[in-house]
């Protein structure tokens, strides 16, 4: 082919064509910079998201965890308490001692208070017609499997009749 152009021309027809060509390959760089930027916009949003998910999921669990701390007290508690009327239940209850005391004494002893004081201890008083209803009514109380033992003072008979009595009466 016949060269027609000059060098100069030619040199300059070189860099004009290098520089379209730096153009277009600058153009293509941020035409990708840009769509990764774009492309990456939504992953970020999606990662702030996440990370505030996971924030709430921890309080979420820190406030379940306290719950569950109540209600394992709760249950605690619970149990104990089963536990002691499960105690009380297996020995005889106030009412039915008061009724089985009361179809001991018979006509001859009349029964005026209960104390129970808390430790398996009944202390009974009341008014016997005679000394020997007292010591027989004693002697029945005695014979009760309710009961661990029975405490009469002596001074309770030294009254013949109309005997006024306190008897401590200590429960199985």
């Amino acid at each position: 082919m016949i060269d027609l152009l000059p060098t100069h021309a030619k040199k300059m027809a070189s860099r004009e064509v290098h520089g379209r060509l730096l153009a277009v390959f600058l153009f293509a760089v941020a035409g990708i910079c840009m769509s990764a930027t774009l492309l990456s916009l939504p992953t970020g949003m999606l990662l702030a998201r996440y990370e505030a998910t996971l924030e709430d999921s921890a309080g979420l669990a820190d406030a379940v965890h306290k719950r569950r701390a109540d209600v394992e007290r709760d249950i605690s508690d619970i149990k104990g308490l089963i536990d002691f009327l499960d105690k009380t239940t297996g020995s005889a209850g106030h009412s039915s001692l008061i009724s089985l005391l009361d179809s001991t004494a018979g006509i001859e002893v009349t029964l005026t208070h209960f104390n129970f004081d808390g430790k398996k201890k009944l202390i009974l008083s009341g008014v016997a017609s005679t000394r020997s209803s007292l010591s027989a009514f004693r002697d029945r109380v005695s014979e009760q499997k309710d009961f661990k033992s029975v405490e009469l003072p002596l001074s309770s008979l030294v009254k013949d009749t109309e005997v006024p009595f306190t008897m401590t009466l200590t429960l199985n």
